[in-house]
């Protein structure tokens, strides 16, 4: 049921996201940075891919398993919950 609910409000965060992007910048496809990293020549479309690619991935490795699983195996997964109910 918790699994449900964080989705949804993943989906609506995400739908939030690409209207505030849609709006501010005018652009309805999502990858319109890599179309134009690949018409400015090879260097802008290959650091893009690497940023998307590589980076990206490899950051967000590190803040799921480095500071969110150590803080889960350090305080428990009910820890947060307890902490506001106890107020």
């Amino acid at each position: 049921m918790t699994a449900t609910g964080v989705g949804i409000i993943g989906y609506g965060l995400n739908l939030i996201i690409q209207f505030t992007y849609q709006t501010w910048f005018g652009s309805n496809d999502p990858q319109s940075i890599l179309h134009a990293a690949a018409r400015g020549g090879p260097l802008p479309f290959l650091l893009s891919f690497l940023g998307g690619a590589i980076f990206t991935p490899f950051g967000e490795e590190i803040l799921f398993r480095g500071v969110v699983a150590n803080a889960l195996n350090r305080y428990g997964a009910f820890a947060v919950s307890a902490h506001f109910h106890a107020r």
